[in-house]
């Protein structure tokens, strides 16, 4: 499966590199008389699901399907590669599957940026069964309650830790401490004290690479 996972992204370069508009290869094509099989034995082994990792797998190929979409242009996807993954998308995000989070989440992202891409209806449309329908409407509604409900300031918890430190520095009031000293009260770490001799004082101090919060974890 690890052999599989690389070759998805080998794909999603091979793609943006020959495939897409803004590509500056024109001495090498990437027909869909090459491609097209490539892809139809990619969903066929993405699609099983007797080894432990086979979430994982799909989880890379949610991840890097809008790539190779975008890549494609959105004629050429829609007309060619956007059936191959419509049932493979639709039974992952199914609860009664019992996925992974990670790849449920990941298959979510990935019809919704396809859905963008192709146009709602259209993408849609390409399902036959109304309860593979009713899956994907429900999945779209949660992710939009999801987009509404995420403050636009925030920052992600998986982001670097500099990005948390920043975040807290802008946020929160500094509380005086002894000696003249300021003590960040969202962050008492690497930087979080300043004294006001320093030429830095007052300016926010970032850990060293590897010492951040994240990194800890």
């Amino acid at each position: 499966w690890e052999a599989t996972d690389g070759c998805i992204y080998l794909i999603r370069e091979l793609t943006v590199r020959l495939c897409s508009s803004t590509s500056s290869r024109t001495d090498i094509e990437l027909s869909d008389d090459v491609l097209l099989p490539i892809l139809t034995e990619l969903v066929d082994t993405c699609r099983v699901k007797h080894f432990p990792q086979s979430d994982d797998l799909r989880m890379t190929l949610w991840r890097n399907l809008p790539v190779i979409a975008n890549a494609l242009g959105k004629q050429r996807f829609k007309r060619k590669y956007l059936h191959l993954f419509m049932d493979m998308m639709i039974d992952n995000l199914d609860e009664k599957t019992h996925a992974s989070q990670l790849s449920v989440h990941a298959a979510g992202q990935c019809a919704e940026e396809l859905s963008s891409l192709v146009g709602r209806g259209v993408f849609r449309g390409r399902l036959e069964e109304e309860w593979q329908r009713d899956i994907l409407d429900r999945v779209m509604e949660e992710r939009r309650k999801m987009a509404r409900k995420m403050p636009a300031e925030e920052f992600s918890p998986f982001g670097p830790a500099e990005a948390m430190l920043a975040v807290g520095a802008s946020k929160s009031p500094s509380r005086s401490g002894s000696g003249g000293m300021k003590i960040n009260s969202r962050y008492q770490g690497v930087g979080g004290v300043s004294g006001s001799s320093s030429p830095s004082a007052g300016k926010l101090q970032l850990p060293v690479p590897g010492s951040g919060m994240i990194d800890a974890l």
